[in-house]
Parts: C-alpha cells; sequence; structure tokens
C-alpha cells in the first residue's frame, strides 16, 4: 500500500497534483483544495491506497509531495477467529484481539536510510551515508484449528437462523490437554471491513461473558 502526503509550502504544482489525485481516486477536487489549504506543515492526502490505484500518483514529481509504502495487515479467512485476532488501524497497530494484545511483539521495528537528492530533486542511495535495517516482528502461533473454527461458527450460525436466536456463542477443547481449538461468538465481523460493522461485534463474548 502506499500514502500521499505533501508539505503544502514546498508544493510547486497544485493544480496538477490536486487533478491527477482527483483522477486516481474517484474524490473531487474540494476534498484536495481543502488538503492543500491547510496551515501545517505536514498534510496526508490519501492513506493506504493499493498499487493500482496508487500506480499514476508514484509517476508525479514534486518537491512538495511524499510518497511512502507500506505493508497493510490482510486477514485472507475473514470473519473465521475474527474476535480472536482482532485488527489493526490505518497505523497498523493493534486495537483488538491478539492483534492489540501482543502489539508490541508483532510489530517489530521499522529501519531507515538516509537518501542523496541530486540538482534536479531526484533521490538516491549512497553507500556512505548511514542506515538502519528493519526488524521483523515476532510470529505468534495459536492453538486454534481452522477447520475446527469454520464448522463451529457454520454450525453455530445454523442454530441462530433455525431458532431466530439473536446470537450463540461456541468453544470446541481437546480434552487430553485444555488447549482450545476453536472459539466462536456470533454476530461476528470481517476485520478487512471492521468500519462497516458495528463495535459489539467485536466481542469475544465466550471469554468477555
Amino acid at each position: 500500500h502506499y500514502s500521499f502526503a505533501i508539505h503544502p509550502s514546498e508544493v510547486e504544482s497544485r493544480e496538477r497534483l490536486i487533478a491527477a489525485f482527483s483522477k486516481a481516486t474517484g474524490r473531487e477536487r474540494k476534498y484536495y483544495e481543502t488538503r492543500f489549504n491547510e496551515t501545517a506543515s505536514y498534510v496526508f492526502l490519501e492513506r493506504n491506497l493499493r498499487s493500482e490505484v496508487a500506480r499514476s500518483l508514484l509517476e508525479l514529481n514534486d518537491r512538495g509531495l511524499v510518497t511512502s509504502r507500506h505493508g497493510y495487515r490482510s486477514y485472507p479467512h475473514k470473519n473465521v477467529a475474527s474476535q480472536i485476532i482482532g485488527f489493526t488501524n490505518v497505523d497498523n497497530s493493534g486495537i483488538e484481539g491478539v492483534e492489540k494484545q501482543f502489539d508490541k511483539n508483532l510489530k517489530g521495528k521499522d529501519g531507515w536510510v538516509v537518501l542523496q537528492r541530486d540538482g534536479k530533486g531526484r533521490s538516491r542511495r549512497n553507500n556512505a551515508y548511514p542506515r538502519m535495517a528493519p526488524v521483523d516482528g515476532s510470529d505468534i502461533y495459536l492453538t486454534i484449528d481452522l477447520q475446527y473454527q469454520a464448522i463451529l461458527q457454520d454450525e453455530l450460525q445454523r442454530q441462530i437462523n433455525r431458532t431466530s436466536a439473536g446470537g450463540a456463542m461456541g468453544v470446541i477443547l481437546e480434552p487430553a490437554t485444555g488447549k482450545i481449538l476453536a472459539m466462536a461468538s456470533l454476530p461476528d465481523y470481517d476485520p478487512n471491513e471492521s468500519a462497516t460493522f458495528p463495535r459489539a461485534t467485536f466481542r469475544n463474548r465466550a471469554v468477555t461473558d
């Protein structure tokens, strides 16, 4: 994903940037005009744009435009174990579930590099300048079994449909060890689209209630 910001006082071609961003994202020009009129020294234009949207914007060359590339958390199994895993905010900081509880362990540390800029404003690396390599975050492995978790959620949803209940909870344990193989509370949510779901669906009621 890519994020774009500006130093308003250093922008060389305001109209060209506004037109390019409006065309790429589909937002109205007024949205960007407001951003360019802000008095702050650093203003975000867009955050977490996918590469296919950002492609044309990456070709822009303006001294006041700041572009950053970064990873963005994706949850390929959507609702499965969403209340256990939780999700991150726009800055990739955990704000629910395991993502929140172990945020410091998962996050790692950013690296940095000092770049050299030539007379035309083009940046390039210079091996004589200092740099710090990034440090990967730790991996966390749960006892949750993906298949059992999906089956449990499907069965709970089937019973909700059958009985018209307002919700349902379930836990599957491994008898010999006590490992939690599946834990679900419905209704749940998709962490990829968390902003579209009520906050009540974030709660793992099998634990909290």
